[in-house]
């Protein structure tokens, strides 16, 4: 009997850990799993997807650059996708071609079971205005947050974020804001769970704010991974502040695609013990550099 067949979309994806997860899950579970990454110009996407009609296929992963591009080539989309405005995940149902966003739910899991998150008790400031930020906004919105303040280098596209976030909202009484020029300390010294959505540490020593400037109790959540702790979250440690990095997103994410795919429970710890193993293999031979914001990372 041939293995199904799971294809990842993106550009470029030489990094991708991917496969390493999925078949260390397919391989514990005795399921026959053929996870391939496939890169792909956007010219090309439209193509590659209707290829996963195929019986053969049980759907697809997608990354950078084209998540959102996604949302006009399946027949149908989650309310979640729909509001994140963003795929990352393709499943089939009576052939039918359904697109999911995984992201969101990975995160709020990490911020639940490993952060202690307390929607109504949160006042949460997130850094970035691009599609990891977004999928973290509407994620904190949709669970009930308190309060949001979004700050971003390039205060245009926070801005934008922000009146975006109104408008889904509805009878939601969070509070959303924008952190203005200059207000990001004071803004940080009065919030309870900073989330870094930008791609500051990818150089493995620039962290994006400064961490004596956190309450007492509060916690970080960068969505920056790697094999190692990124410098956030050794900053915050050794500032004592509980900290927590993005590589368990990236596992709650594809244990949660695994799950659409297959009906299966996939066995998360092998999959993190995979993520990592591979990290570690391709580091061998570059020098370590941690990952992207993992709701924005090729995975």
């Amino acid at each position: 009997m041939r293995p199904y067949r799971v294809h990842l979309f993106g550009f470029p994806l030489g990094h991708t850990v991917s496969p390493a997860m999925h078949h260390a899950a397919a391989s514990e579970l005795g399921f026959r799993l053929e996870y391939t990454a496939v890169q792909v110009m956007s010219e090309g996407l439209a193509a590659e997807v209707e290829r996963l009609r195929d019986d053969a296929f049980l759907g697809a992963n997608v990354t950078l650059p084209h998540k959102p591009a996604m949302l006009t080539l399946v027949d149908s989309i989650t309310t979640s996708a729909q509001r994140i405005r963003a795929i990352n995940t393709v499943y089939k149902r009576d052939n039918a071609l359904i697109g999911e966003n995984t992201d969101a739910p990975a995160m709020m899991r990490c911020l639940r079971e490993m952060l202690a998150y307390q929607p109504h008790e949160e006042s949460v400031v997130l850094l970035g205005a691009g599609g990891a930020a977004r999928a973290a906004a509407v994620a904190l919105l949709d669970a009930g947050t308190r309060q949001l303040r979004i700050w971003n280098r390039t205060r245009d596209r926070s801005a934008e974020l922000v009146a975006g976030l109104h408008q889904l909202k509805a009878d939601n009484e969070a509070t959303v804001q924008l952190v203005g020029e200059g207000e990001l300390d004071t803004v940080l010294n009065n919030s309870t769970m900073v989330i870094n959505a930008t791609s500051v540490g990818l150089d493995r020593t620039t962290v994006p704010f400064d961490v004596s400037q956190l309450a007492s109790g509060a916690r970080v959540f960068d969505m920056v991974y790697g094999p190692e702790a990124t410098p956030l979250v050794r900053e915050a440690r050794i500032a004592g502040i509980q900290a927590l990095d993005g590589l368990w997103m990236l596992v709650y994410q594809a244990a949660a695609a695994f799950t659409l795919w297959t009906g299966l429970e996939p066995p998360e710890h092998v999959m993190h013990e995979a993520a990592l193993a591979a990290l570690h293999a391709r580091n061998t031979a570059q020098q370590d550099v941690p990952h992207a914001p993992a709701s924005e990372a090729r995975p």
